[in-house]
């Protein structure tokens, strides 16, 4: 007796289909979770960034035993303002740099005058504004905030609340979509911080 040859597998019409289908799931769920997440995600690794920066910022200055700067670029010209993060050693004076680094896209450190806009209470607290002035990056003199750490690790010059914010940019206004949010990092007078997560942690730290 004969056995027959029994083949198992799928023809070739049936295997397009089925990549077919699941190329289709596939960039429909990547569509809800960019849509749903981006803005949240983003936001999350930009405070994480900012955060991260001003702590190496003011580490270097104690373990160096001299002043550093932790500088954002505002330059209205600039590809990258709001967004570039620049820690420089000061040594007579004179501003070395050290390190760059980039916010994620559509994430900025949002400017003091739209800071008010969003928390009212901020108008009259002038201990939370940005030192404004200009700092060198590639040969580039650009417009800057920026806060400085002496050699104790101590701010001695510079503002309080640094909020982060996901939008666009206007001019050199921050607009800050709805699904944007904000959140913000608070730097104590010992040069220490803590980050805040959402509005209305901000908000409390300002009552």
């Amino acid at each position: 007796m004969k056995k027959r040859n029994q083949q198992f597998g799928f023809t070739l019409m049936e295997l397009v289909t089925v990549i077919a289908i699941l190329s289709s799931l596939l960039l429909f769920l990547v569509k809800i979770n960019f849509s749903g997440n981006d803005a949240s995600q983003s936001i999350k690794l930009a405070i994480k960034m900012l955060a991260a920066n001003f702590d190496n910022a003011r580490t270097q200055a104690i373990s160096h035993n001299f002043s550093t700067c932790l500088a954002i670029d505002t330059d209205v010209n600039s590809k990258y303002q709001y967004r570039r993060i620049a820690i420089y050693y000061i040594q007579n004076n004179i501003w070395k740099l050290q390190q760059i680094v980039i916010l994620p896209e559509r994430t900025f450190v949002i400017p003091f005058t739209n800071l008010t806009t969003i928390f009212t209470s901020l108008s009259s607290q002038s201990s939370y504004t940005y030192l404004e002035g200009e700092c060198s990056i590639n040969g580039e003199d650009i417009s800057c905030y920026y806060f400085e750490f002496n050699n104790g690790g101590i701010m001695s010059k510079g503002g309080r609340l640094i909020g982060v914010g996901y939008g666009e940019l206007d001019g050199s206004n921050v607009i800050i979509g709805e699904d944007g949010g904000v959140m913000g990092v608070f730097i104590l007078g010992n040069g220490q911080q803590l980050i805040l997560e959402s509005k209305s942690a901000i908000e409390g730290i300002l009552k």
